[in-house]
């Protein structure tokens, strides 16, 4: 009996996203950007840039270490299931790759920009270097 072509499918596209994941995260790792100790001070800085539809705030919290702890994102403004979704994952991508830059989500990228420039005007409030 032959297996059927959709869970082929299926399993050949889980192991694609996985390899990727895997290799983004080789990447960063090489390119230096998973330091332990970050240059921030360490506390919570809030800044907003200006969206798709109005402003995109951002709370960033900067551990004791000096790293990107945690940021989140209101992006009440932004179309719900365009800048909505996309801000939470322009977030998760800061965090992890402890840099505000990082590519934007494909279809939102006002939003994105947003994300990332209120990311980047609340890591110079907290001290980090914007080279």
């Amino acid at each position: 009996m032959e297996p059927k072509r959709s869970s082929r499918r299926g399993a050949l596209l889980w192991f694609a996203a996985a390899l990727a994941v895997l290799a983004t995260a080789l990447w960063l790792r090489l390119r230096g950007n998973t330091t332990i100790f970050g240059p921030g001070t360490p506390g919570r800085y809030k800044a907003e840039a200006q969206g798709y539809g109005g402003p995109v705030e951002v709370q960033l919290v900067v551990n004791q270490r000096g790293g990107i702890q945690q940021l989140t994102v209101l992006a009440d403004r932004e179309t719900p299931e365009i800048g909505q979704a996309a801000a939470p994952q322009v977030a998760a991508s800061i965090v992890a790759a402890q840099s505000w830059q990082v590519d934007d989500v494909s279809g939102a990228t006002r939003t994105s920009r947003a994300v990332r420039k209120a990311a980047r005007d609340a890591l110079a409030e907290a001290g980090w270097p914007l080279a």
